[in-house]
Formats: C-alpha cells, sequence, structure tokens
C-alpha cells in the first residue's frame, strides 16, 4: 500500500509516547472530530483520527473511483501506515464501522481488536444491494439537486436519528454545524461508491476475524440491535454491548459508551 494524502488525519488531544492507539472512523456526514468527547473521557490512549474521502478536510474533487469500496479501505490502511503507526485498535461509527470491518477482513495483521458502533456486514443478497444502491442514487441526487442545508434538514428528520431530538441544544448545534460542514460533491460521491448498496456482503467473512471484536448498539435502534446479535453468533471472539441510546451510542451516552469500551479493553489487558 502506498500512501496517496488524500486523506486528512488528526490526534485527538495530546499525543502520549508509548500509548496504545486508537484509530477511530466517524459516520456519513461526520468529521474525524467525532469521537474527540470520548477520547477525552479515555485519555490512556492515542487517538488518531480520520476523515473519510468526500468528508471534513480530506480528498473531494478526484476521481469516482477512488471513492470506491475497497479502494476508500486500501487508502484508509495506507494513511495510518504512512503515520508510522504499527499496531492499533480500530473503532468506526456506522459507515465507518462498516468501512472498518472491511479494513479488518482485508488488513488484520496490525490491528489488536475491532471496535464496531452501529455497524452492518452489509446486505446478503444482490437483490438487496441492487435496490440499496438505487436508494443510495436518489439520495446522492437530492444533494447535488437541492444543497447540503436542505439534505441536512431532511437527514436529521429520519426515524433513525429520532432519538437526537433529546439532545441539548448545545449538542445538537454542534452535530448540525458539522453537518453543514460538508461538501455537498464528496457526500454525494460518497453515498454513489461507498454506500451500504455498494459494500461487498461481509457475512461470510465474519468467521475468520480472529481479532476480538466488541459490538455497541443502542437499544432504540432494533435493526442495529438484530444485525449485531446476528454478528455476534458468527464472530469467533465478538462481544455485544447495548447501551440506552439510539444510532450514534457515542454521541447520545458518552460516558457510557467509555465505560463499555474502557471495560472491554481492560479485559483485553490492553488498558494502561
Amino acid at each position: 500500500m502506498k500512501p496517496t494524502g488524500m486523506i486528512a488525519s488528526e490526534w485527538l488531544g495530546s499525543f502520549k509516547e508509548g500509548a496504545p492507539v486508537m484509530v477511530c472512523v466517524h459516520g456519513f456526514t461526520g468529521t474525524k472530530k467525532t469521537f474527540a468527547a470520548i477520547a477525552d473521557l479515555l485519555p490512556d490512549y492515542n487517538w488518531l483520527a480520520l476523515d473519510c474521502l468526500g468528508h471534513g478536510e480530506s480528498a473531494i474533487a478526484i476521481a469516482a473511483r477512488h471513492y470506491r469500496y475497497e479502494a476508500v479501505i486500501d487508502t484508509l490502511a495506507a494513511t495510518v501506515k504512512s503515520l508510522g503507526v504499527d499496531t492499533y485498535h480500530l473503532l468506526g461509527y456506522s459507515m465507518g464501522a462498516r468501512l472498518a470491518l472491511g479494513w479488518a477482513i482485508k488488513y488484520p495483521e496490525r490491528i489488536q481488536s475491532l471496535l464496531l458502533e452501529s455497524g452492518s456486514p452489509g446486505l446478503a443478497s444482490e437483490k438487496e444491494r441492487r435496490e440499496r444502491q438505487q436508494s443510495d442514487t436518489r439520495l446522492a441526487q437530492k444533494i447535488e439537486q437541492e444543497g447540503i442545508r436542505a439534505f441536512v434538514t431532511y437527514w436529521e428528520q429520519l426515524p433513525l436519528f429520532t432519538t437526537q431530538t433529546r439532545l441539548p441544544q448545545a449538542l445538537k448545534d454542534q452535530v448540525r454545524n458539522e453537518r453543514l460542514s460538508q461538501n455537498p460533491q464528496g457526500l454525494a460521491t460518497s453515498l454513489r461508491e461507498m454506500g451500504t448498496g455498494s459494500q461487498p456482503s461481509y457475512w461470510q467473512a465474519l468467521a475468520i476475524l480472529a481479532m476480538p471484536v466488541l459490538l455497541i448498539v443502542g437499544e432504540r435502534d432494533p435493526k442495529f440491535v438484530a444485525i449485531a446479535q446476528k454478528m455476534k453468533a458468527a464472530l469467533p471472539q465478538g462481544v455485544l454491548q447495548v447501551i440506552a441510546a439510539g444510532h450514534c451510542v457515542h454521541l447520545e451516552q458518552p460516558y457510557a459508551f467509555a465505560q463499555v469500551v474502557r471495560h472491554w479493553l481492560d479485559e483485553q489487558g490492553e488498558t494502561r
């Protein structure tokens, strides 16, 4: 893998020489700031945050082939390697969890453990993937035709994010501003090339993951609770934790999220 320079990265908080590294990947419409609050709650780690292609400060106006699912995984992994990080724990949320799972399957040798928040191994059938690709394309067109502000308003009103209406206004404003900061071309291309419909099905590959895997989901997100339960049954070293939250657990319940992660890492003998 050769580093491409297309991925923006940032160490969250102060860097601690010799501390274990947690690499984190945000969800759709997020940025490398997504896990900043969790990094503050778990300061024993060096937190390396990445902006996915089409998001934040990463490349946007590049050929569509770079956005394709496998290419994005290659670029993310190459970026971490180019920073001299030998081994790391890998944390992903939603879209980031889908990418992290593919990353762990393709490049397992450097990953000490895998943490998936509200993730999915993909759609099992070709028919489901084609239908989702069509849906992702329609949503991409909506972004291009109506602009980022109209799209963010639509996105915030999806049932998946209903539980976020309970958040303090300042936090809701912070999340909205993060979404509004995105480039519409980047989001649209991301949907077309690495949306759920373009993701390979990893259901059969779960059985080969030898590393410890922590699955975190919100109990008010029944679709992803069911997915996580099926994933746990297929994983050789899978642990499932359900927290009183919706889809974005780390945002809605940061302290509970951090406690679960710390306890699980303690069991792996990783916390310093």
